[in-house]
């Protein structure tokens, strides 16, 4: 599916080589009738019938399948294969619901990528070995090395005579010897059989898995500074929020503005999601954000990298930006003046900074903040200052990069095995 353009506000997608007019109208038909499906699939309609034009909304701020957690991947994957379950009932195909295609919004994971369906039951095939090559993959190489060492190599494909270099060959075996049976049962014309051994599968790798919740816990200075950034920001902003401290706010805040959490910390990042899971939190989205365009050109040891990148920009631009400066700063790469440059162009009106009571810093902060807001303001409190600007005044201008894209494809699928293996040797 080609995307034509990404506007402000939506989509524009060229489905003609897909589906035909008449196989979209009855997918969409059982999506509006099904729930569960429904709820995680991007709302959308035809913009041209004749020209085989699809539109959807444009998700704010996309997060992709290299930047999930540990417990957003076995998510993303129980999602995806049982919508591939729903979906056989009506002699509907899935051959791409894969990790990459989804995105986590509102709580829930959303498909955005309506190439994912075949009325032909030959695009199931795809879709189990790719289950195989990408999540169960993912799965196998978190019993041999951490999430955060595999950075933005996780939840990639991985061909068997790849993977059988990074794990071992009883698991490999294993593995193997399970994908093949699938695919057995699949040529014999059981398709919801293998759908049905596939999940099963799937459960047997969940199960194993531990997953931590966030503890969130707060003092009186915290809380008050809390409802100070409450009372700065609208409801209807979005706010992209950086570090724990932003985070701790973003749990705390009584407004409904939409937050996107930012830590560089995986398991801090996993145990967090756990707590928005177990607490049916809407308006919070969570990640350890990579560097996507601009990795080689940072330091592998720098704090927060994909606040220097491009990619990151584009994508997370927000009406307000959250930061608490101790916490995020990193001395050994940039000035506070162009770290002030940098994450200004994140706050699209509105940056909020926490810092520590240091009268020489607020005010080298200030005067670097006044260079792109228009308002600027401090407050003083017991142990920190909280420096707020409004109405930023500088044009960012960033790299032209698909926003839909990502690295997991096919072509890509050899150096980032190599990378990984790579990373084994080293861990």
């Amino acid at each position: 599916m080609t995307i034509i353009s990404v506007e402000n506000d939506f989509v524009l997608r060229d489905i003609s080589n897909i589906l035909s007019i008449d196989d979209f109208n009855k997918l969409f038909l059982v999506i509006q009738n099904n729930k569960n499906i429904n709820e995680h699939i991007i709302d959308t309609k035809f913009q041209s019938v004749e020209k085989s034009v699809l539109k959807h909304r444009k998700i704010k701020h996309i997060i992709h399948s290299s930047e999930f957690t540990e417990s957003m991947a076995y998510d993303v994957t129980d999602t995806a294969i049982s919508m591939a379950l729903d979906f056989i009932k009506y002699g509907i195909f899935a051959n791409d619901l894969l990790a990459h295609n989804f995105t986590f919004e509102n709580g829930k994971w959303i498909l955005y990528d309506f190439c994912s369906f075949s009325y032909n039951k030959k695009g199931l095939r795809a879709q189990i070995r790719s289950t195989f090559y990408i999540s169960f993959a993912a799965f196998e190489l978190m019993k041999i090395i951490k999430r955060n060492k595999l950075k933005h190599y996780f939840l990639n494909r991985i061909k068997y005579s790849r993977l059988i270099k990074m794990i071992s060959f009883f698991n490999w075996t294993k593995w193997y010897l399970c994908m093949e049976f699938i695919l057995l049962l699949l040529s014999l014309n059981f398709s919801g059989t293998a759908l049905i051994f596939m999940k099963k599968i799937f459960d047997i790798y969940n199960n194993k898995h531990k997953r931590n919740v966030y503890k969130f816990v707060t003092d009186e200075e915290k809380k008050k500074i809390y409802e100070l950034i409450d009372n700065l920001l609208s409801e209807n902003s979005d706010v992209f929020c950086v570090g724990k401290f932003s985070g701790d706010w973003a749990l705390f805040s009584k407004i409904p503005a939409y937050k996107v959490f930012y830590t560089d910390n995986y398991e801090l990042c996993d145990n967090y999601y756990n707590f928005i899971i177990q607490n049916n939190i809407k308006n919070i989205s969570p990640a350890v954000l990579q560097p996507l365009s601009n990795d080689e050109a940072l330091c592998d040891n720098l704090k927060y990298r994909a606040l220097y990148d491009d990619y990151t920009k584009q994508r997370f631009a927000s009406d307000t930006i959250l930061i608490d400066f101790d916490e995020v700063y990193d001395e050994k790469y940039k000035s506070p003046d162009e770290f002030c440059s940098v994450i200004s162009d994140y706050a699209k009106n509105c940056i909020i900074i926490k810092l520590s009571k240091n009268k020489i810093l607020l005010k080298q902060l200030s005067t670097t903040i006044k260079k792109y807001f228009k308002f600027i303001e401090s407050i003083e409190l017991k142990e920190n200052y909280l420096l707020s600007a409004k109405c930023n005044t500088s044009s960012v201008k960033l790299k032209n990069i698909s926003y839909y894209g990502n690295d997991n494809r096919a072509k890509e699928q050899k150096k980032q095995c190599n990378a990984i293996i790579k990373l084994i040797k080293n861990n």
